[in-house]
């Protein structure tokens, strides 16, 4: 069985305990060490990771979440907010358009922002 590798970053010490504690009793996962205060850039460079859970404070710069996500497509990333009662899920999605026509472009278009098709 292949097991989730999950890196905790920067978040405040009771609820780094308890996102920890929650990940150590699952058999399918395992907690990655990552070198505490880094930037998230940093913090995952040179480990597989396949989770990357952090606080909220860190999610301040969008950028950064942007450029971990193309350097790594297939990182999920998760942003708990500081009171620990939200998360938001990060994903690079890269998804085909077999359509290029004009018309096949605009439904693409609709798609991407929820506007159906």
């Amino acid at each position: 069985m292949k097991r989730v590798r999950i890196l905790v970053d920067e978040m405040p010490r009771l609820l780094r305990e308890i996102v920890e504690d929650a990940v150590r009793l699952q058999p399918d996962m395992e907690l990655v060490n990552g070198a505490s205060g880094n930037a998230p850039l940093m913090a995952i460079k040179g480990r597989r990771v396949d989770v990357l859970i952090a606080g909220e404070r860190e999610a301040d710069n969008s950028g950064v979440w942007e450029q971990l996500l193309l350097e790594n497509p297939g990182l999920k990333v998760v942003v708990v907010t500081e009171d620990g009662r939200e998360a938001r899920l990060l994903e690079f999605r890269q998804v085909s358009v077999p359509d290029v026509s004009p018309q096949g472009l605009v439904d693409a278009i609709r798609a991407a922002v929820g506007k159906g098709i």
